[in-house]
């Protein structure tokens, strides 16, 4: 019963999470000084992060817990934490398998929960809960915005895949240099090394498609993607609703203090 009370434990767990994030940062500076010390507490970590989260299941039930966002994101790293397990056991069998040691890294995004320190938890929440409405409204316009980019980037793969191979050689890479010029910093680079191989007036109709590109999806695309992302960030309809009433409440309010008046 103690040992469930320590990993039910908000202030144990969050205290844990800070050390935790401390160690990951300092391992990078004394790694090769403390590779034995940093190999065991990384284990222990991990297995204290699937031991909470397997003790919270079991108290509360799986769907209990993961009807929360906070207990989402916990069962999902303390997944990827298996493999790191498994990987301390098997690596001196198989050394390949050592680069799964780099899955403690995600461990950094449990450091949410330190809002909780802060005194700020009702903010962290309404954040976390903000983002969930604006990738629930922006999903149509995300998957819009990738449809551009891959439309756009199979025509630039096919006119540029010979002349720019470093960025048009694939599809791939194709793929990733637009969304590189929609992003708007250094979008000229890419125009002008390809026009340099054309003539004069090729050249110029090569920096009038990147232009046109620029404006479809680094402008255009980019400002609708972020307003729908902040508009969903901000609308949240169950606020709204307690506004709308308390005003309604101050109008009754005012409306009774005229009668009385008269």
């Amino acid at each position: 019963m103690k040992a469930r009370k320590f990993f039910l434990s908000e202030n144990i767990v969050i205290g844990v999470i800070l050390v935790n994030c401390i160690l990951i940062f300092t391992e990078g500076y004394l790694l090769s000084d403390f590779p034995l010390f940093f190999t065991i507490t990384n284990a222990f970590f991990a297995l204290f992060y699937v031991t909470e989260c397997s003790v919270k299941i079991y108290t509360h039930s799986f769907k209990e817990y993961i009807s929360k966002g906070v207990n989402r994101l916990d069962f999902i790293l303390s997944i990827i934490s298996i493999p790191e397990l498994a990987a301390l056991v098997m690596a001196s069998f198989n050394p390949e398998l050592t680069f799964l040691y780099t899955l403690r890294a995600f461990r950094l995004i449990r450091g949410i929960r330190l809002l909780k320190i802060l005194g700020i938890i009702k903010n962290g929440e309404a954040l976390l809960q903000g983002m969930g409405r604006a990738l629930k409204s922006s999903y149509l316009i995300l998957l819009l915005f990738f449809l551009i980019n891959f439309i756009l980037s199979s025509i630039s793969y096919n006119l540029f895949g010979v002349t720019a191979p470093e960025y048009f050689g694939s599809p791939l890479d194709s793929l990733y240099s637009i969304f590189k010029i929609f992003t708007v910093e250094g979008w000229y680079e890419i125009p002008e090394v390809i026009a340099e191989q054309y003539s004069e007036f090729k050249g110029w109709l090569v920096r009038l498609y990147f232009i046109l590109i620029l404006f479809v999806g680094g402008i255009f695309g980019l400002s609708i993607v972020n307003s729908v992302f902040v508009e969903g960030m901000i609308n949240n309809s169950e606020m709204d609703k307690k506004i709308d009433k308390i005003l309604e409440r101050i109008e009754s309010i005012e409306k009774d203090k005229k009668i009385k008046d008269k």
